[in-house]
């Protein structure tokens, strides 16, 4: 998703619910609002959504806590709702949480309480996304994720980065059909764009013409 906002260390600060609703009009409509005040609903173009969220985040923040500091790692419960219609889209609701930070244990907990709030849900999909550079079944996130998904019914596991891990050996495992009973819905491997990617314009479509070119040569 191109249009989120991007940036160093914790960029998502609180839930993003990306409800996507086909239209039978051959035209896009986006919508964003704080939950609960619906009667503040803003018309934007794709192009405005990045900084829209980043302003409604403040928003939210500074509301929550006052007197806060800009370099505070501060996480809110209250979402962020983002409508996007179109004639080119399912009927689907996506929501970005926060990733978990272990280095401070307040900021922790709460955003673990966050996730929980979510994924405990029996009729939710988790999207696990694991750095596939690091022990992946180590993961706080899987952890996490193993607690209200033991068996794995329910739970993707997209292993990121794989570009960067030191050997494609254990990837190669993990996406072989039947390697992880405890993977029901199994493993998908990305590889990322990078800041430099970014910061020199690389599109979304040149990322995955690059990427299916890695796949091919080294899997």
């Amino acid at each position: 998703m191109d249009f989120l906002p991007k940036g160093e260390g914790m960029v998502t600060r609180s839930p993003l619910e990306l409800r996507l609703q086909n239209s039978q009009v051959h035209s896009t409509r986006i919508q964003l609002w704080i939950k609960g005040q619906e009667d503040k609903k803003q018309d934007v173009d794709l192009t405005e959504v990045s900084g829209k969220i980043t302003e409604l985040t403040k928003q939210i923040l500074d509301a929550e806590f006052p007197g806060r500091r800009e370099d505070e790692l501060l996480v809110s419960h209250t979402p962020i709702i983002m409508k996007y219609q179109s004639d080119q889209v399912p009927n689907l609701t996506l929501i970005d949480l926060p990733g978990l930070v272990t280095h401070d244990k307040d900021i922790e907990q709460h955003i673990t309480d966050l996730l929980n709030s979510y994924i405990e849900k029996p009729d939710t999909i988790i999207v696990a996304v694991l750095n596939a550079a690091q022990d992946v079944e180590t993961n706080s996130i899987l952890k996490l994720v193993k607690a209200v998904d033991p068996e794995g019914r329910r739970t993707l596991r997209v292993l990121s980065r794989v570009d960067l891990a030191d050997s494609t050996d254990g990837i190669i495992d993990k996406l072989r059909k039947g390697s992880a009973p405890e993977a029901k819905l199994g493993y998908v491997a990305v590889k990322n764009r990078s800041k430099k990617d970014m910061l020199e314009g690389k599109t979304i479509k040149d990322s995955i013409r690059e990427e299916n070119a890695y796949f091919k040569a080294n899997f």
